[in-house]
C-alpha cells in the first residue's frame, strides 16, 4: 500500500474544527473554560430572523476563549484584577470565558441580543457554582 502523507498545517487546522460542526445547529454550545462547563444557549440564523449574526457561538470566538485560558491560567491567577469589556459580545462567550478566569466582565452589545447574554451570564454563573462545589 501507499504510504500515508502527513498532513499539511492548514489541514491539522481544519481537522482541529471538525468540533464546531457537531454544534453548528445546536441549540446550546458547549463551552469548557478552566475545568468549568458551560451550555451557551445560541439561535440558529439570527441574521434572518431580525437578531444579526451574535445569536450564533462562531469558531473565533471558541478559539479566543481557549486562548484567554492558555494565556491566563487559573493556576497563574488567571484574569483576576482584570476589567474586560466585551463589544459586541453576542452569546457572551469570549467575555463569560474571562468571567470564569476571574475577570470583571461588561457584556455588550445590541439591544436585542441583552436576552441571549443575560441568559449565558446566569448558566455560566451557575456552572461556576457548580464547578466550586464539585
Amino acid at each position: 500500500g501507499a504510504a500515508k502523507q502527513p498532513m499539511s498545517k492548514v489541514d491539522r487546522m481544519l481537522a482541529c474544527l471538525e468540533w464546531r460542526h457537531a454544534h453548528l445547529t445546536s441549540l446550546e454550545y458547549p463551552l469548557e473554560i478552566a475545568g468549568v462547563r458551560v451550555g451557551l444557549r445560541q439561535l440558529m440564523q439570527g441574521e434572518l430572523t431580525g437578531l444579526g449574526t451574535g445569536a450564533t457561538v462562531w469558531p473565533a470566538a471558541h478559539v479566543l476563549a481557549k486562548y484567554l485560558e492558555k494565556r491566563w491560567p487559573l493556576a497563574s491567577g488567571g484574569m483576576n484584577g482584570m476589567r474586560v469589556v466585551d463589544l459586541g459580545a453576542g452569546t457572551g462567550a469570549v467575555g463569560l470565558a474571562a468571567r470564569v478566569l476571574g475577570a470583571d466582565v461588561t457584556l455588550t452589545d445590541q439591544e436585542q441580543l441583552a436576552f441571549l447574554m443575560e441568559e449565558n451570564a446566569h448558566r455560566t454563573a451557575r456552572a461556576m457554582a457548580a464547578a466550586a462545589a464539585a
